[in-house]
């Protein structure tokens, strides 16, 4: 079921995103004629469309759709590599073998493509070794979760610490209450800013919150709640 990469590992979990994402696009309508700017090239597996390089898993309809129907162990076993092509598979084959034997765009380079897989790391083709063919599960993870699941996240985060910041009270720690104004200082002042436009858009007394104003570019885009009381 793995690849052979010199010792056994588990079934990533970034697998079943992969697959969600590749079975999604093997249906997505492109549209004719695909623009020149593209220039899918399923055989190094690189396009220059904007949802390729917006894609964690580096795929796009063009290239999906460009080889055969895959079977399931394929999505078990494919391997990811730092350099072109980046997925490889025996079970990815062309629908037409003629494109193989198309000229390559004049002034594309191998070299050219470079690919940020690691926070920090710009990867080229020299860069490549075997333990790179297979992204670590927790990489492939990141960028993967919805709105929902990212926003729900942070507002259980803060919950949990304003209850950890009532059981402070008991203890009048200043070095604490200092050290927590002093290192969240940022959010402290988002979060006022963003209740003080609340409260300027639920008062109709109050001067119209400052639109093109970019020191206040943040809460601009915080939604005002209209059936929030203030005091």
């Amino acid at each position: 079921m793995m690849v052979e990469t010199g010792r056994f590992r588990n079934l990533a979990s970034w697998r079943k995103g992969f697959k969600s994402e590749w079975k999604r696009l093997e249906t997505r309508p492109i549209a004719q004629p695909v623009s020149d700017a593209y220039r899918p090239d399923p055989l190094r597996w690189v396009c220059g469309c904007r949802y390729f390089f917006k894609s964690r898993f580096l795929i796009c309809k063009h290239l999906v759709q460009a080889m055969k129907p895959v079977p399931p162990v394929f999505f078990l076993e494919v391997r990811r590599s730092r350099s072109t092509p980046f997925w490889s598979h025996k079970a990815l084959v062309l629908k037409m073998p003629e494109l193989a034997n198309l000229e390559r765009s004049e002034g594309v380079n191998e070299d050219q493509w470079e690919v940020e897989l690691y926070s920090g790391d710009i990867l080229t083709a020299n860069d490549y070794t075997e333990e790179s063919e297979i992204i670590d599960a927790e990489e492939e993870a990141q960028g993967q979760k919805t709105f929902d699941e990212s926003i729900s996240e942070h507002i259980t985060l803060l919950r949990e610490f304003a209850d950890g910041l009532e059981f402070q009270k008991q203890f009048q720690d200043q070095r604490f209450l200092d050290a927590f104004s002093r290192e969240g200082s940022g959010l402290i002042q988002l979060a006022k800013r963003c209740l003080e436009r609340e409260r300027q858009v639920a008062s109709s007394r109050s001067q119209n919150p400052r639109t093109w104003d970019t020191r206040s570019s943040a809460e601009m885009l915080y939604k005002a709640r209209p059936s929030r009381t203030h005091s």
